[in-house]
């Protein structure tokens, strides 16, 4: 097998306990009411066409590229004296922030792309500071353990999200989809007052320079830069994205609850294999 570089860590733990922290628990409960459905049919609802949707969605989903920096952000700069749940609390908060704003705001392009953005930041933060509780907590032999549990929660969760998903954009106004989204961060920001974390003295690094160049030493290796390359060439092919739900809703007329459960069945593999 291939060596991989580490990063640097604290060598001190910032936490009261050796368990990890379980606050990212209630992140397998975010897309239970997903608008992975909702949202595109709302916005074609207000007469965009499925070039305008796929923009507007690619520009919103600018804070997934950029996570790097929350991880930065976090690891270099404490936020009331902690690095993790100050932040979790802080990004969570921002995620209602923007589910409320799709509520209430007027439905125009500038407003709803505005509110998409604020929630991607929050929801990408989270899952970033989520993370990084993880791997903090992990060691060669906990670090797959942790890692499947992360990502069954999450695959399990999408899966409940499919179908329920799928209901609740054939039988519910989009807003209230909307309004109801708002209430799964606001859940994890509180359960992240929960977490035992020690008031960090000082930065444990002294400039955000330092986890940058680590990180694009690791991503520039051998292994991991081929198999970034695999990922990033799969994930641009149009069959993923919005033309191909379009295409599945008013070409193949599917009904959303059959859509649902088509990304039910999808993310069914994703959790069989969190378990293997």
């Amino acid at each position: 097998s291939w060596p991989l570089p580490r990063l640097a860590r604290p060598a001190s733990k910032p936490y009261l306990c050796d368990r990890p922290p379980r606050a990212g628990a209630p992140a397998m409960f975010w897309q239970i009411a997903s608008c992975a459905i909702a949202l595109p049919l709302f916005l074609r609802s207000l007469h965009w066409s499925v070039a305008e949707i796929t923009a507007v969605s690619a520009i919103a989903g600018f804070p997934w590229v950029i996570k790097i920096l929350y991880g930065i952000l976090s690891d270099t700069y404490p936020f009331f004296g902690y690095r993790r749940k100050s932040y979790l609390i802080l990004f969570s908060s921002i995620s209602v922030l923007g589910w409320a704003c799709l509520v209430v705001l007027p439905s125009e392009k500038h407003w709803i792309l505005t509110s998409m953005i604020l929630a991607n930041i929050g929801f990408a933060a989270t899952d970033v500071i989520t993370d990084g509780l993880v791997v903090e907590h992990s060691n060669e032999f906990t670090s797959p353990i942790y890692q499947s549990i992360a990502w069954g929660s999450r695959s399990l969760g999408a899966v409940a999200s499919g179908f329920t998903g799928g209901w609740l954009a054939q039988h519910w106004h989009p807003k209230e989809v909307f309004l109801l989204t708002m209430f799964l961060p606001l859940s994890v920001a509180l359960v992240a007052l929960w977490i035992l974390e020690k008031k960090v003295e000082k930065a444990p690094f002294k400039s955000p320079w330092g986890p940058v160049r680590s990180c694009f030493k690791l991503l520039f290796s051998s292994n991991i830069g081929f198999f970034s390359l695999i990922l990033f060439t799969a994930s641009i092919s149009a069959a993923f994205g919005l033309p191909f739900f379009f295409y599945m809703k008013e070409d193949l007329k599917f009904t959303e609850i059959f859509l649902g459960l088509l990304s039910s069945v999808g993310w069914s593999g994703a959790l069989i294999g969190s378990f293997i």
